[in-house]
């Protein structure tokens, strides 16, 4: 029952006053918040990467769209300049 009445507000207790020694239960409280700091940290590390190679796969896939429809627009341009010469020569 102590254990668990310490385990429930996880201080971060890093100073300590000279002279003062941590219980194992302290102890067991700093180690279980440093560990559950890290792996929020690690956490929200993987979801930023994550995210980031989305918008990257989705930015590959617009700049090949752009390329795509750049290339139709010269072609258009292209049929467009030789009708109307063909037009003008009529």
């Amino acid at each position: 029952m102590e254990i668990e009445k310490r385990l429930t507000p996880l201080a971060f207790p890093f100073a300590l006053p000279e002279g003062e020694v941590l219980s194992n239960v302290e102890e067991l409280c700093q180690q279980v918040y440093l560990a559950r700091f890290v792996l929020g940290s690690i956490g929200m590390g993987i979801a930023k990467a994550e995210g980031e190679m989305m918008k990257e796969a989705q930015i590959e896939v617009k700049n090949f769209e752009i390329a795509r429809l750049w290339d139709r627009l010269h072609y258009y341009e292209a049929v467009n300049r030789e009708m109307s010469q063909r037009n003008q020569e009529a």
